[in-house]
C-alpha cells in the first residue's frame, strides 16, 4: 500500500478548507487597484505594531480591502479590528503593488503600559478588538530601533518605516501602571491573591525559587502541545490503537470546547490588567483554562484505564495523587500569571465533566466505545463538524484541529487495527521513530513557513499540513513496525 495516497489527499483537502475559509478574507475587490491598506500609528520613534498569531511576526496594522471600501476606509477598519484603536487615515506615506500605507492618527489617547517586556515593548490593551486572540496575539508600542528585521513580517516594508515615522502625524500616548479598575469585580478580587502568591515565591531563597519553578514546569506539562505530541505516539505504541484514538479525540474535544468557550466568554488574562504578573508565554482569552481542562482530561483517562485494568477500588487508591496533579497544574497556571483562579476551576470542571462521560460509556459498554472510536464514520463526522466551525469562525486552532482530525480520518481505513507490540525493544524503536518523525515534520514545515511569512494563507496552510501529517505518521509507523 502506498503511503503517498493519504498524504496527497490530506494536502488537497486541507488546502480546500483553507482557501474556502480564509481566501475570501484576503481577496481584493475588483474595483480596487490595491489588495491591502495599512496604518503607521506612532509617537516619535515609537510605533504601534501587532504580533500575529499565525506567522508569529510583527507588522503594522492593516489588511485586505473589502468590496466597496476605499483604501483609507480599509486601513481604518483593519486597525480597529486588529488593535482596538479608532484612527483617522491622513496622508499617504507609500504605495506599491500590494498595499497603500497611510499615516494614521488615533482619535483618542493611546493607552500603553509603563511596564516593558524583556524586549523593551510596551503593551497596548486590545482584548476588546475583534481579532484579538484569533489573528492578533498582542499589540505593542515599540521603539522602532528595537525591532529586528527578522522579527518583521514584510521585508520590503522594513527599511522604509523609520522614514515614515519622520513624515507622519503623531498620536498622543498615555502610560499606565495597571488597569486593575478595568477588570471585572471577580477578577479584581483575585488579582491581589495572584500577586501575593508570586511575591511569596520570589521572596524565597534562590534554590527554593528554582525548585518551585521546576515543579511548576513539570506540573504544567500535560497542557503543553509538545508534551501531547510525545504522549499520543506513546499511547499508540504501548497501549494500542483504541486507546490512542481515545486520547486523540479527548485532546481535540478539550481544545475545541475550551477555545469556543474562551471566544464566547471573552475574559482577558491576569497580565492584561497587571502586565508584570506574566511569567510565561500566553495569548488570547483565559476563561476557561485550556491547559487545566487538558490536564484533567488526560489524568482522568489514566484513572479510567486503572479502573479497567485493576478495578475501581484499586484505582481509587491512586485518585488522590491524580487529583493533586490536576490541582497542581491549575496552581502552576495561576502562578505563571496566565490564568485567574476561576479560569482554572472552570477548566477543571469541564475536564471532569468530559472524563465522567468517558467513564460512564466505558463502564456501560466498553466494546461499543472501542468500535465507535475506531469507526470511519465517527471521525469523518467530527471532520465535518470542525470544517463548518473553521469556515464560520476562522480561528487558526480550529483549522489545526480540523487538519488533525482529517489526518486521522484518512489514515483510519488505510491502516487496519494491529495487535499491540509485545517486544519492549520494538516498542522503544517505534516510539523513537514516531517522535523523531513528528519533530522533523514540525521543524521542517516551520522552516518553510518562514519562506512564506508574508502570506498568512500560505503560512496557515503549511502549519495545518503539519497537524494533518502527525497522526498519519503515527498510523504508518505503528502499522509498518508490526508487519
Amino acid at each position: 500500500m502506498s503511503i503517498k495516497r493519504p498524504i496527497i489527499i490530506s494536502l488537497l483537502l486541507s488546502w480546500l478548507l483553507l482557501f474556502s475559509s480564509y481566501a475570501f478574507a484576503e481577496t481584493a475587490s475588483e474595483n480596487n487597484a490595491f489588495s491591502g491598506a495599512a496604518c503607521v500609528i506612532h509617537q516619535g520613534q515609537k510605533v504601534v505594531v501587532i504580533h500575529e498569531v499565525i506567522t508569529k511576526k510583527l507588522s503594522i496594522p492593516g489588511g485586505g480591502i473589502d468590496s466597496g471600501e476605499t483604501p483609507r476606509q480599509a486601513a481604518e477598519r483593519e486597525t480597529w479590528e486588529e488593535t482596538g484603536l479608532v484612527v483617522t487615515a491622513k496622508e499617504e506615506l507609500h504605495r506599491d503593488k500590494s498595499a497603500i500605507v497611510f499615516s494614521c492618527v488615533s482619535d483618542s489617547d493611546i493607552l500603553a503600559t509603563e511596564y516593558q517586556q524583556k524586549d523593551g515593548f510596551h503593551i497596548i490593551p486590545s482584548w476588546f478588538a475583534p481579532h484579538y486572540g484569533s489573528e492578533v496575539r498582542d499589540v505593542y508600542l515599540v521603539d522602532w530601533d528595537l525591532v529586528q528585521e527578522r522579527e518583521y513580517r514584510f521585508p520590503k516594508q522594513y527599511p522604509h518605516i523609520a522614514g515614515w515615522l519622520e513624515n507622519g502625524e503623531e498620536s498622543h500616548v498615555d502610560y499606565y501602571e495597571e488597569l486593575y479598575q478595568a477588570a471585572l469585580p471577580l477578577h479584581q478580587a483575585e488579582i491581589p491573591y495572584i500577586y501575593a502568591f508570586q511575591q511569596a515565591v520570589f521572596d524565597l531563597p534562590e534554590w527554593m525559587q528554582q525548585g518551585f519553578s521546576a515543579a511548576f514546569f513539570l506540573l504544567n506539562l500535560p497542557g503543553e502541545e509538545k508534551f501531547l505530541y510525545a504522549l499520543v505516539p506513546f499511547v499508540f505504541v504501548f497501549f494500542g490503537r483504541a486507546r490512542g484514538l481515545t486520547l486523540l479525540f479527548a485532546i481535540v474535544a478539550s481544545t475545541v470546547i475550551s477555545l469556543l468557550a474562551k471566544q464566547g466568554m471573552g475574559w482577558p488574562r491576569p497580565f492584561v490588567y497587571v502586565p508584570d504578573l506574566k511569567q510565561a508565554e500566553a495569548y488570547g482569552f483565559g476563561m476557561p483554562s485550556g491547559h487545566t481542562m487538558m490536564a484533567a482530561t488526560v489524568y482522568g483517562l489514566l484513572w479510567i484505564e486503572l479502573v479497567k485494568a485493576k478495578g475501581k477500588e484499586w484505582a481509587n487508591t491512586y485518585l488522590p495523587i491524580i487529583i493533586a496533579l490536576i490541582f497542581g497544574q491549575a496552581v502552576a497556571r495561576v502562578w505563571l500569571g496566565v490564568h485567574f483562579i476561576t479560569d482554572t476551576l472552570a477548566g477543571m470542571f469541564l475536564g471532569f465533566l468530559m472524563v465522567w462521560h468517558f467513564y460512564r460509556l466505558e463502564m456501560k459498554s466498553p466494546n461499543t466505545v472501542a468500535s465507535i472510536i475506531d469507526s470511519k464514520s465517527f471521525w469523518w463526522g467530527i471532520t465535518g463538524i470542525l470544517f463548518v466551525l473553521s469556515v464560520v469562525m476562522q480561528l487558526p486552532y480550529l483549522i489545526y484541529m480540523f487538519a488533525l482530525v482529517l489526518g486521522v480520518s484518512i489514515a483510519l481505513p488505510l491502516f487496519p487495527p494491529q495487535a499491540v507490540i509485545q517486544c519492549s525493544k520494538e516498542k522503544a524503536k517505534t516510539l523513537l521513530l514516531c517522535c523523531v518523525g513528528i519533530g522533523a515534520i514540525f521543524i521542517g514545515l516551520s522552516f518553510i513557513i518562514k519562506l512564506f511569512v508574508s502570506s498568512t494563507l500560505l503560512a496557515l496552510g503549511v502549519k495545518s499540513l503539519s497537524y494533518a501529517l502527525m497522526p498519519m505518521l503515527v498510523f504508518i509507523l505503528t502499522a509498518q513496525r508490526r508487519s
